[in-house]
């Protein structure tokens, strides 16, 4: 992104022919498609995935009216403000369930000409201690054979603190709010793209996840603070490590003293006093 899309004064409309002309990738968004109004692009991914849709297709919405983050919980798509897409992925990788952690550190690199954010593991991004990125990874099965991976993508680009619920407010935000002036939703779209081709290629060739992994320890909110560890109805205290070469979540019970390893799944990590 140059200087001039990140300080453009008037809002830009998302285009899938500036999204395309911005990027340097070989697969990743050289299938593109751009909805008016859906459901998700994870559902609308899902719904197509076996006929229609090759590795690399991307699907973006200008609008989305029941997107899902991590949990089932509701993501707010203010509708021409926000960037919400769909990735699908066919050559599979061994540890499918890693992309998340990929998808973080490449957004996190090229989102870093705007700002330092920072990572909640797994799949969180932050600006000034505030949600304005998150990541949903699915995956697609034929019987027990693992056929797609749908990796969702969330920004809130351009809203205003109108377009949130009051109840979200302490804890989300959009860059333009943070940053304080509107930005190019197309500069940033692309830049994502090309940023994620580069680190999955390089893992999908070398299978070794250390390069993005290192890049969600740089960046973490977490290591080394005590936070909440919550699995469903129950709600832990403990001290954050480190994130192991496995992309695990590596605590020291605040109880025991015990180090256990956390992989994800229905587990969220909150802090002691607020978000984060």
């Amino acid at each position: 992104m140059t200087k001039k899309e990140q300080n453009r004064e008037s809002t830009v409309s998302l285009s899938k022919e500036q999204i395309i002309e911005k990027l340097t990738t070989t697969v990743i968004g050289r299938n593109l498609s751009l909805f008016d109004s859906v459901e998700s692009t994870n559902l609308v991914a899902k719904e197509h995935i076996q006929r229609e849709l090759v590795d690399g297709e991307v699907l973006l919405a200008l609008e989305q009216t029941a997107g899902k983050g991590r949990l089932g919980r509701e993501w707010t798509s203010s509708k021409g403000k926000a960037l919400t897409m769909s990735i699908v992925l066919k050559p599979l990788v061994e540890k499918p369930y890693l992309l998340t952690q990929l998808t973080a550190a490449a957004l996190a690199a090229a989102l870093s000409p705007l700002a330092d954010f920072g990572i909640k593991w797994p799949n969180d991004l932050l600006l000034n201690n505030k949600k304005v990125a998150g990541i949903l990874t699915e995956t697609v099965y034929s019987g027990s054979t693992l056929e797609a991976v749908i990796i969702g993508v969330g920004i809130n680009v351009n809203q205003d603190a109108s377009d949130f619920p009051d109840s979200i407010l302490t804890k989300a935000s959009s860059l333009k709010m943070e940053l304080g002036s509107p930005l190019d939703p197309n500069a940033i779209a692309a830049a994502f793209l090309n940023s994620f081709e580069v680190m999955y290629q390089q893992y999908l060739q070398t299978k070794d996840p250390s390069l993005f992994l290192e890049i969600c320890r740089e960046k973490s909110l977490i290591i080394g603070k005590t936070v909440w560890i919550v699995n469903g109805k129950q709600k832990k205290k403990a001290r954050v490590k480190d994130i192991g070469t496995d992309g695990e979540l590596k605590i020291i019970d605040d109880m025991t003293g015990m180090e256990e390893a956390l992989y994800g799944g229905e587990i969220s990590i909150r802090g002691i006093d607020g978000y984060i």
